[in-house]
């Protein structure tokens, strides 16, 4: 029996269904290239309040959002920063996107996937990963600090976590 998927801040459950859609049994969606539906570089995930899957490329510099009972991709969209890695979803449906090298930080995009705030404190240095909190915080794993940043809504750093 499948075990659910389960985002860990708004606990949505996902089961992917065992059967793709073409009758092969598949729970893999995505191929190389850069087209809708292709992936280049899948190198953070999130499950949406819909239960929807929602990647960000490294490579393609963007985001894109799966059903996760069929494996469509149901909207995508642009980026910024050089290495897009980390991806999280707030309880309003905000994507947060980390993104290291050149032009590092954090980045908040609107459902539609509207360039909403840039985020990039003082001692922010390497953000990879994402995560949102319940009440709205946001934290960043940062491999360079070797911590996670504990962030403000407005990005302000609160405090190092791991440190």
């Amino acid at each position: 029996k499948q075990q659910p998927l389960e985002c860990p801040v708004c606990h949505t459950r996902v089961i992917l269904p065992d059967e793709g859609v073409d009758g092969l049994r598949s729970n893999i969606f995505g191929r190389l290239g850069k087209g809708v539906g292709d992936l280049n570089g899948p190198a953070g995930v999130a499950v949406d309040k819909d239960g929807n899957i929602a990647v960000v490329e490294k490579f393609n510099k963007r985001v894109q959002v799966f059903d996760a009972h069929r494996g469509h991709s149901l909207k995508c969209f642009r980026v910024e920063g050089e290495d897009p890695l980390g991806l999280a979803v707030d309880s309003d449906g905000r994507f947060v996107v980390t993104s290291f090298g050149k032009n590092c930080g954090v980045r908040r995009y609107t459902p539609e996937g509207e360039l909403l705030n840039f985020y990039k404190p003082d001692s922010m240095e390497d953000p990879r990963g994402a995560a949102v909190l319940q009440d709205g915080r946001m934290v960043a794993a940062d491999v360079n600090r070797h911590s996670c940043l504990l962030l403000r809504h407005d990005g302000s750093h609160i405090r190092d976590i791991g440190r």
